[in-house]
């Protein structure tokens, strides 16, 4: 089913897309209009980018165990919440160490605890000025700072 949802929203963006890149051509040497047509262009690929990463999530959120990459489940799980995060203006430091080690375990029931804990960690600075929040790995033992 959610493969199905993903190709009904990603058809009409791709639309969208293609008539917003045709018509940035027609308006050249119109600056305004250019800028706009290009914001409609990059905001249509990242509504599409979102699209397919909640089906990527949808796909691994049962409960299979396997070989687990850590740091992609990290990224994976950052990209969802990207628009989120820049909405609130929370910016993610995330420095992975690059030779963790695979876990044994579950993709999808991982992300959801990194899902919980950033979600979590985004509402703690509502009032913040300057809110930050960071997931260090140092020599490849995790340690997450909220």
């Amino acid at each position: 089913m959610a493969a199905g949802v993903a190709h009904e929203v990603n058809t009409p963006l791709a639309v969208i897309s293609s008539y917003a890149q045709m018509l940035s051509k027609q308006v050249q040497g119109d600056e305004k209009k250019a800028a706009l047509l290009e914001k409609i262009t990059r905001q249509t690929f990242r509504a599409s980018e979102i699209v397919n990463n909640l089906l990527n999530f949808s796909r691994t959120s049962g409960a299979e165990f396997g070989d687990v990459d850590v740091n992609k489940v990290v990224r994976d799980t950052l990209s969802l919440l990207e628009h989120q995060f820049n909405t609130a203006h929370v910016e993610v430091q995330a420095e992975l160490c690059d030779q963790l080690p695979f876990i044994y375990g579950s993709t999808g029931r991982l992300q959801q605890v990194f899902l919980n804990l950033f979600l979590n960690a985004k509402t703690r600075w509502p009032d913040a000025a300057e809110p930050c929040a960071s997931l260090l790995q140092r020599k490849c033992r995790a340690r997450c700072d909220f």
